[in-house]
C-alpha cells in the first residue's frame, strides 16, 4: 500500500510545488511508482510539469464531481513510474459545489481508494488556502509536509491556523494524519535564515528535517523547462538537498 503525503501551507511561495516535483522526480529515478495529484486551481503543478490544463480532457474536476469516471481515467503519464492527475481553474468552481455534496471531506480520499495500491508514494501539491480541497487532500494523506520560506520574516505566518486545520482533520475525518516534518526551503547564508530557522525549531523541534533547501535559480528554470530539477539539474546543489530530504522521508515512512 502506498503512502499518501499532502504537501501544504496556507501561505504561498515556500516551495509547496517545486517540493512535489523534485521529490516526485528523485522517487522516480529511484524506481519507485509515483503519482502526484494537483490539488490547486491555479494548476501550478501540471504546467511546471509540462502540461496545459485547457488541452486535458480529463482532470481532477472530472474524478470528483463525476461518481461514475474511474480515478485512472485521468491519469496523464510523466515518465516511467511517474503519473500525473492535472488540475483545472474549473476546480475553482467545483469547490462550490462540493460544500453541498455528501461526505464532501473524503471525497478524494474515496477516489483515491481505486490506484493507492498501483503506487509506492502519491504526492498532493495543496493550495496556499485552507479551503475544501485542501480539506478534501489532508483527509486522504498519511501525512502532511510543510514547506516553511527560510529566508523570510513571514515564515510562521498561517502556521497556527494549518495546525488548527490539521487537529481539525485529525479529530473526525482523518484521525490516522501525521505531521511527516517541516521543511525549510529557499535557505540563503543571512541573519533572516538563521532568525527563522531557529523559530522553526524552537516550535516544531525534532519534526524539522535536518535538511535545508538551499536557494537556487534553477528551482525556477526547471519548470520552464517542463522538468523536475533531477532531470534538468540532477548535479546542482538544490538537488541533492532534494535527495536527501527523500532519503529522511523514506526512513520517516519506512519506504
Amino acid at each position: 500500500m502506498s503512502y499518501v503525503i499532502a504537501c501544504s501551507n496556507i501561505k504561498g511561495g515556500t516551495a509547496k510545488t517545486s517540493s512535489v516535483t523534485s521529490l516526485a522526480g528523485i522517487f522516480a529515478q529511484q524506481h519507485y511508482r509515483v503519482l502526484v495529484i494537483d490539488c490547486d486551481p491555479q494548476s501550478n503543478l501540471t504546467i511546471a510539469l509540462g502540461k496545459n490544463p485547457e488541452k486535458l480532457q480529463k482532470t481532477l474536476v472530472e474524478v470528483i464531481s463525476n461518481e461514475e469516471m474511474c480515478f485512472s481515467e485521468a491519469i496523464v503519464p510523466i515518465t516511467e513510474g511517474f503519473d500525473l492527475i492535472p488540475a483545472h481553474m474549473a476546480l475553482h468552481a467545483l469547490e462550490l459545489r462540493m460544500v453541498s455534496m455528501f461526505s464532501r471531506e473524503k471525497l478524494l480520499r474515496r477516489k483515491l481508494q481505486e490506484v493507492r495500491a498501483n503506487y509506492d508514494i502519491i504526492l498532493l501539491d495543496c493550495s496556499p488556502s485552507i479551503n475544501m480541497l485542501t480539506i478534501n487532500a489532508l483527509t486522504a494523506a498519511d501525512g502532511i509536509l510543510i514547506p516553511v520560506q527560510a529566508n523570510s520574516f513571514f515564515a510562521l505566518y498561517g502556521m497556527t491556523q494549518l495546525m488548527t486545520t490539521i487537529n481539525y482533520i485529525q479529530s473526525d475525518p482523518n484521525p490516522d494524519l501525521k505531521v511527516l516534518g517541516v521543511v525549510l526551503t529557499m535557505s540563503t547564508n543571512t541573519k533572516i535564515t538563521k532568525e527563522v530557522s531557529n523559530q522553526i525549531k524552537e516550535t516544531f523541534g525534532d519534526r524539522v528535517f535536518e535538511t535545508v533547501i538551499r536557494l537556487s535559480t534553477r528551482m525556477a528554470e526547471a519548470p520552464a523547462m517542463g522538468q523536475t530539477i533531477g532531470n534538468y539539474a540532477g548535479e546542482s546543489s538544490v538537488a541533492e538537498d532534494y535527495r536527501n530530504l527523500a532519503e529522511e522521508i523514506k526512513e520517516r515512512v519506512n519506504l
